[in-house]
C-alpha cells in the first residue's frame, strides 16, 4: 500500500482523504483475500459482490458511494502502473448522480416479443394536437426503434448524423465512443417506413426552417436526447408498465442477443471494446445482479 499512498500524494489529495481511501481499499482487499479472489482479475462482479455485502450490513448509500470511489482510485493506480490492463469499474455510475439511471435486468428482462409490441404500439399512436406534434412523434418513433432493435443509448443517438442511416442497404452506422467501437447494424423491415417518413417529412421541419440546408453531416436528431428519451419513456410506461427505464430496455436487448448469437457477434452488435464487458451478461445469477444494479450499474 505504500506505493499506492505515494500515488495519492502525487495526486495532491489531503492527508485525511488519503487515510479514508486507504481504509476503504484495505477493506476491499481483505474482502478479496477472504473470498480467495485475485484483485487483479479485472472482474466487475467482484466489486458488485462487495457492494452487496456493504448494503446487507446496513451501510448507507452515501457511505457505499464513498467506498466505491476509493476502489475506483485504486484500480486507476493499478492500471497506471501496469498491474491491470483496464479499470473494470471505470464506468460504474453511482445512484444519486445526475448521470445515473438504474438498470434492471435478468428476471425482469423484456422478451423480443414484448419489445416488438412496445415499438408497434408506440408507432401507431396518432393523437396530435398540432402538425408539429406529428413530426415530433415521427422522430420519437425512429428513436424508439433504434433503442429496441439496435440497442442504442442516448450517447450513440446524439452522435448520429444524417449520413449514418442508409435506407438503400437498410443499415445504420453507429459511431465509436470513448469506450465503444463503431459498427454497422441492420435495420428491421418494420422500421423502414417510419425512418423514411422521418427523413423526408419531419426532419426538414425539426432540423431547420429551410430544408435546403439539410446536409449529410448534420445531427440526425434535434434536441437533448436524454430529455427526449425521458419524455418517450413517460409515454411508454403509460401502456407498458413493465418498462423500468432506458437501461432496462438496452439490457433486455443485449440479453436477447446473447440467446441468439455467440459472444463475439453480440460484442460487435453492442460495440463493446472488451469481450469481458459482454461476458458479464452471460451465465449470471440474473436476479442477484438485478438487485445490485438497482444501486450501481455500468453503461456497456
Amino acid at each position: 500500500m505504500n506505493d499506492f499512498k505515494t500515488y495519492l500524494i502525487k495526486k495532491e489529495y489531503s492527508n485525511s482523504t488519503i487515510n479514508e481511501i486507504e481504509r476503504n481499499v484495505s477493506e476491499f482487499i481483505n474482502y478479496c483475500k477472504t473470498n480467495k479472489i485475485e484483485i487483479e482479475n479485472e472482474n466487475i462482479q467482484t466489486t458488485f459482490a462487495f457492494i452487496e455485502t456493504l448494503l446487507k450490513r446496513g451501510e448507507t448509500q452515501q457511505t457505499v458511494n464513498i467506498r466505491l470511489s476509493s476502489i475506483k482510485k485504486y484500480y486507476e493506480y493499478l492500471k497506471q502502473y501496469g498491474y491491470v490492463k483496464i479499470n473494470p469499474i471505470d464506468r460504474v455510475k453511482q445512484k444519486g448522480t445526475a448521470q445515473t439511471t438504474p438498470i434492471v435486468i435478468g428476471a425482469n428482462a423484456l422478451t423480443n416479443e414484448q419489445l416488438q409490441a412496445i415499438y408497434s404500439r408506440y408507432a401507431q399512436e396518432k393523437i396530435y394536437r398540432e402538425k408539429k406534434h406529428e413530426f415530433i412523434h415521427q422522430r420519437n418513433t425512429v428513436i424508439v426503434g433504434l433503442m429496441i432493435y439496435q440497442g442504442l443509448h442516448a450517447g450513440e443517438l446524439t452522435a448520429m448524423q444524417l449520413q449514418d442511416i442508409d435506407v438503400n442497404t437498410a443499415t445504420v452506422f453507429v459511431r465509436a465512443g470513448k469506450r465503444s467501437n463503431e459498427r454497422y447494424i441492420k435495420l428491421q423491415a418494420n422500421q423502414m417506413l417510419h425512418i423514411y417518413k422521418y427523413l423526408n417529412e419531419a426532419l426538414p421541419h425539426l432540423q431547420t426552417k429551410n430544408s435546403s440546408l439539410i446536409t449529410h453531416n448534420l445531427p440526425l436528431f434535434t434536441g437533448n436526447l436524454n430529455n427526449i428519451i425521458f419524455y418517450i419513456l413517460s409515454e411508454l410506461k403509460g401502456y407498458f408498465t413493465q418498462i423500468q427505464n432506458a437501461g432496462h430496455i438496452r439490457a433486455s436487448v443485449i440479453l436477447n442477443w446473447m440467446k441468439q448469437h455467440d459472444k463475439r457477434q453480440t460484442q460487435y452488435l453492442i460495440g463493446h471494446r472488451y469481450i469481458s464487458s459482454t461476458e458479464k451478461y452471460q451465465g449470471q445469477d440474473l436476479q442477484s445482479l438485478t438487485n445490485m444494479m438497482k444501486s450501481f450499474h455500468p453503461f456497456g
